[in-house]
């Protein structure tokens, strides 16, 4: 609440990492009954100032998703291309979620080619931001095992204006 009046601020980022690459960390009814009440008076009180839930929770969280449409999240962040498929991502949410993330950093990035980077980025790029609400962004912070060439590669198609 001491920020949320700030007219600077847009939106309000909640770390909350739920996930594995495999699925939840937690089923689905434990995480209905004792993580949603708490998140949705967070969601509650940052849409009372007029600002967007962004969540940031790592790994194949798709249980939830519907949960979290549901409880008026906004934006979903990270995008993990290794824990969950994009594409049924963007089908099945894109009307009602923005996404923010996608491009691996647990492959593309550290072991691909800047060709290959760029062909993945505008594939992610591509897919995510049909009808808008994309975000375009790795699916985690780059690490210092990226090539200086991948990196450039990234920042090359993010300059793009798509055709």
């Amino acid at each position: 609440e001491n920020i949320l009046h700030l007219p600077e601020i847009d939106g309000v980022l909640l770390g909350s990492d739920w996930g594995s690459q495999r699925g939840l960390l937690m089923s689905p009814s434990v995480w209905q009954d004792m993580i949603r009440p708490g998140e949705q008076k967070e969601y509650d009180l940052v849409h009372a100032y007029g600002k967007h839930v962004w969540v940031h929770s790592c790994g194949d969280i798709s249980a939830i998703i519907p949960s979290l449409v549901e409880m008026g999240l906004d934006v979903l962040n990270p995008v993990q291309p290794e824990a969950m498929e994009i594409g049924k991502l963007k089908r099945d949410y894109g009307a009602r979620l923005a996404f923010w993330g996608g491009i691996s950093t647990q492959q593309t990035l550290p072991f691909g080619t800047p060709d290959g980077v760029r062909s993945d980025a505008r594939g992610v790029r591509d897919v995510m931001s049909v009808n808008g609400g994309y975000i375009f962004a790795p699916s985690q912070s780059i690490q210092d095992d990226v090539p200086l060439e991948n990196l450039m590669a990234l920042l090359e198609v993010a300059r793009e204006i798509p055709g």
